[in-house]
């Protein structure tokens, strides 16, 4: 199991780094809130189904600018493509025609699977899968559910310290082109650790664990709106934990974490 939580550990790491490094190209580009258009839109709808493993965003940005468009992408890279659901939304809708959506759909590549190289959740989730799986009470195993959140914790603090990749793309002049659903430092958080947390809620090495890594991601990151979410993960972990865990000391240990957490958030924000 080892081998495997490091192989995993490597292909989200891989697949962390092509995703993270989208953030870089977007840097010095104009950041307007992003407003998309009310007026009625026109729909891209995927007609092979499968799980989207390539999205190119940038032929995406080219075409919108081509053709004058707007784009909200809603289906992203890991997300499964369903026949005659949207992939995109466009406006104005009078311009997409029969041969536009076609290109546009040709900016995906849809497959029987997932993949790593381009799903930046994959590798994380399947961390987590195995995790939850060893706390299972047919295993009982929690020292892979800790191997399993020390690697996952490395790669929260990654993406905890490095920008996101911006969900709005805009061309040469400002004018916003591209809106994509991108997973935020939110999704990485809550599919990598939530699951485990309710699964090892009752043993206490697996809530340490857990209120550890979130302690190391917070001492990472300077963003007031991502301690949030690690502060409102952690309580929820230890509220939980406090419920399940029998012995007083075990309790105990999760009360000192958490005062290590709270000194953490104590300290100023950059």
């Amino acid at each position: 199991v080892t081998n495997l939580v490091v192989r995993l550990h490597g292909e989200a790491d891989d697949g962390l780094q092509r995703f993270l490094r989208s953030a870089e190209s977007a840097k010095g580009q104009p950041t307007a809130t992003a407003v998309l258009p009310s007026e009625p839109s026109g729909a891209v709808n995927a007609r092979a189904a499968g799980y989207i493993q390539v999205l190119d965003r940038d032929r995406v940005l080219g075409l919108a600018v081509a053709h004058n468009l707007v784009v909200h992408v809603l289906r992203h890279t890991g997300d499964f493509a369903t026949r005659g659901i949207a992939l995109c939304e466009v406006w104005p809708a009078e311009r997409l025609t029969a041969e536009v959506a076609d290109v546009f759909r040709a900016a995906y590549a849809v497959g029987a699977q997932r993949t790593a190289e381009s799903d930046p959740l994959l590798g994380m989730e399947l961390l987590a899968e195995i995790a939850v799986r060893a706390l299972s009470p047919g295993i009982n195993d929690p020292n892979t559910a800790v191997n399993c959140l020390d690697y996952l914790g490395d790669l929260l603090v990654r993406i905890a310290s490095d920008e996101m990749p911006r969900q709005e793309m805009r061309d040469d002049k400002g004018r916003l082109r591209v809106v994509v659903a991108a997973p935020d430092f939110h999704d990485f958080l809550e599919r990598s650790l939530l699951g485990i947390a309710s699964a090892g809620a009752s043993h206490a090495r697996v809530v340490l664990t857990l209120l550890s890594v979130l302690r190391d991601t917070a001492s990472v990151t300077q963003d007031r709106a991502r301690c949030c979410i690690i502060e409102k993960a952690a309580r929820g972990i230890a509220d939980l934990a406090l419920q399940k865990l029998v012995f007083e000391r075990e309790r105990e240990q999760v009360r000192e974490a958490m005062e290590k957490l709270d000194a953490v958030w104590a300290e100023p924000y950059g």
